[in-house]
């Protein structure tokens, strides 16, 4: 399916739309991960699943990211002042489902069954007329925990093996923890990527977090040196 179809597609089509996996990376950071999820889980491009790898945190991050999808951890940042508080909040309707998994069980090829049988259960559990902000992804949120801390490339490969071994995904995200997303992001880095074939990495524009109007990062290009 083309992306430019997308905005106009039905609901029940989401499936044939690509599927992204978004990996975010958590080292000791859990409030900062929260937040991020709040704003990715409402995410306007549908069809997408979200995986959190932690990287052997000490101080609880795993435990404090299952309690907010049950519903029982409050999201701590940002201050209501903030510039980009409402991409946050209010926080999305929970509990939701979330599957866990070691570094081993998810390099593996973990168990696609019982993440089918939850996506299906949560599928049904979705339709509700309830005026709360509900999480846009069908698929339960998938948390992998590498048991030490394999730094930024060791702890995103683990997530990326996951991802090869479920043979489904046509995207990855690699979204750092800190950060917050504008709900169409998603769509744009997708279009960008189907209309320009010759591309095999995308990064979407990057502001400050404390200035919204400084740009932290817009664009760049990959220079080969040496003989050949």
């Amino acid at each position: 399916m083309k992306t430019q179809e997308i905005g106009n597609t039905k609901k029940k089509n989401v499936q044939k739309w690509p599927k992204v996996a978004i990996i975010i990376l958590n080292w000791n950071g859990w409030k900062d991960t929260i937040e991020c999820l709040e704003s990715v889980f409402r995410n306007a491009y549908l069809n997408y699943q979200v995986i959190v790898v932690d990287n052997g945190s000490t101080d609880g991050s795993i435990e404090k990211i299952k309690a907010w999808a049950d519903g029982k951890q409050e999201v701590l940042t940002p201050e209501s002042i903030h510039p980009l508080f409402h991409l946050s909040h209010p926080s999305i309707k929970k509990p939701f489902p979330y599957i866990y998994y070691t570094r081993e069980e998810a390099e593996k090829g973990n168990n696609f069954r019982l993440e089918e049988k939850v996506r299906k259960k949560w599928q049904g559990q979705r339709k509700s007329d309830s005026k709360e902000i509900g999480p846009t992804s069908s698929y339960p949120l998938i948390l992998i925990q590498t048991g030490e801390n394999l730094g930024f490339a060791g702890g995103n490969n683990v997530g990326m093996r996951y991802v090869i071994a479920k043979k489904e995904i046509d995207y990855i995200w690699l979204l750092n923890n800190d950060t917050a997303i504008l709900n169409d992001t998603s769509i744009k880095l997708i279009k960008a990527m189907d209309t320009n074939l010759q591309f095999g990495v995308a990064t979407p524009r990057i502001y400050h977090y404390n200035d919204t109007n400084c740009i932290w990062n817009s664009g760049g290009r990959f220079t080969i040196t040496g003989s050949r």
